[in-house]
């Protein structure tokens, strides 16, 4: 990957003669979930494959990582406005993560690391409870083979431990019942988790989750009366939370399992990502003005990138 800025601030000036259309700004943008994928195929990737020992912690941190890059690679396949429903799925569940890695690390005991395995575990058991329960009351509706389901919700010592689980991490409300948790940690809902983590956390839950959610879930909220250019405008503010977030992401897993001390100046590297989709944007202003393309931060021959692996 290449990490290179060529522009004068003469050229920045000139750039300014061009007006940023909606669809300019959501091709900037775009570059740079570009650059995330090269930068974790280049970096980070390597450096997970190679991981000879991991302790529950960094299980933990794996899997949350693994699923934001998941929506990364999917996001950058998605470039069109007409794809802002599925960007702004990806994007609100990037932030959820996002948020989920945080409470995880900033937790300097065991406790966080143990919830988060136990409710994988929770939840399943519930899940596979609550389909052997409904097909067993309703048997002539159509559904798919669900004994493996069947035998773990009818496992007596599967149930013994999982609501001993739940006694332990969650607890029981004033009636003495269990509290079935609805998340790993002990906050219930999106904003709460990113108000506990800071007044900047929650402004950013503010500034984007309800517009995220407006255009995921039915109805017109999000969309009724809104001109076809905002519709890019939408793509790029979704693909920016995904870049901030995700450039974070990476500079905590990096510190967790210590990539910071083999990967060489990685703290200007993710600096530079973060400025990826302003340089493209000098580059597309310049090119409107008839100037040939002088911003990459690929490798001349280089194809696609391949994946998280």
């Amino acid at each position: 990957m290449i990490f290179h800025i060529p522009f004068t601030n003469e050229d920045v000036v000139r750039a300014d003669a061009t007006p940023v259309t909606p669809e300019l700004y959501a091709r900037s943008k775009h570059a740079g979930i570009e650059a995330l994928v090269y930068f974790q195929e280049d970096y980070l990737k390597p450096l997970v494959q190679g991981l000879l020992s991991r302790s529950d912690r960094d299980r933990a941190i794996l899997t949350t990582y693994y699923r934001t890059m998941g929506y990364v690679l999917s996001i950058l396949r998605l470039d069109a406005p007409w794809h802002f429903q599925s960007i702004s799925s990806a994007a609100r569940s990037t932030m959820e993560l996002y948020l989920d890695l945080i409470l995880l690390t900033r937790d300097t005991t065991s406790e966080s690391t143990e919830r988060f395995h136990a409710f994988t575990r929770v939840e399943r058991f519930r899940v596979a409870t609550e389909i052997a329960k409904f097909f067993d009351a309703n048997p002539d509706e159509k559904h798919d083979d669900i004994a493996v389901q069947r035998a773990l919700a009818g496992d007596a010592n599967s149930k013994a431990e999982i609501e001993a689980l739940i006694e332990k991490w969650w607890g029981r409300d004033r009636k003495g019942k269990l509290r079935r948790p609805g998340h790993w940690s002990t906050y219930g809902d999106v904003r709460s988790r990113a108000k506990a983590l800071g007044s900047s956390y929650e402004a950013k839950y503010v500034r984007f989750g309800y517009q995220l959610s407006w255009h995921v879930h039915s109805g017109a909220m999000g969309v009724a009366g809104i001109e076809k250019e905002s519709f890019h405008t939408f793509v790029g503010l979704a693909h920016g939370l995904v870049i901030e977030t995700a450039i974070d992401t990476f500079r905590i897993v990096c510190r967790e399992l210590h990539f910071d001390r083999v990967i060489p100046d990685l703290n200007e590297k993710l600096d530079f990502l973060g400025r990826v989709p302003g340089l493209r944007l000098v580059d597309l202003r310049l090119m409107a003005q008839g100037g040939a393309q002088r911003f990459t931060f690929v490798e001349a021959g280089r194809g696609a990138p391949a994946g998280a692996g």
